[in-house]
């Protein structure tokens, strides 16, 4: 069943989001993943908290493709650098 990485994210100081996507994207891609859709101005529809200043979709062929790419060591340098210029939720769902 495919499965669904969705992060979104309020950036703090965006000087790591130009290395991070170069870096992210073939890392993702080695594990089947494929971002289905990135956006610095979501548009919020609904609710009362505020929009993300980042948010995206990444698809994987399986949950656990989506859990070997985010559990890869080699994602969790990309991490910390996520981490510390933004305060970020991440979510893994399963669809079709």
């Amino acid at each position: 069943m495919t499965a669904y990485c969705i992060f979104e994210a309020e950036i703090t100081d965006d000087s790591w989001i130009k290395e991070y996507v170069e870096r992210i994207t073939p890392l993702y891609e080695r594990h089947g993943g494929q971002c289905i859709a990135r956006s610095l101005q979501p548009e919020k529809l609904e609710g009362e908290r505020q929009a993300p200043s980042l948010l995206s979709i990444i698809t994987f062929p399986s949950r656990d493709a989506a859990l070997s790419w985010y559990r890869d060591p080699d994602f969790q340098p990309l991490l910390a650098m996520r981490q510390a210029g933004s305060k970020a939720h991440g979510f893994l769902i399963e669809g079709e």
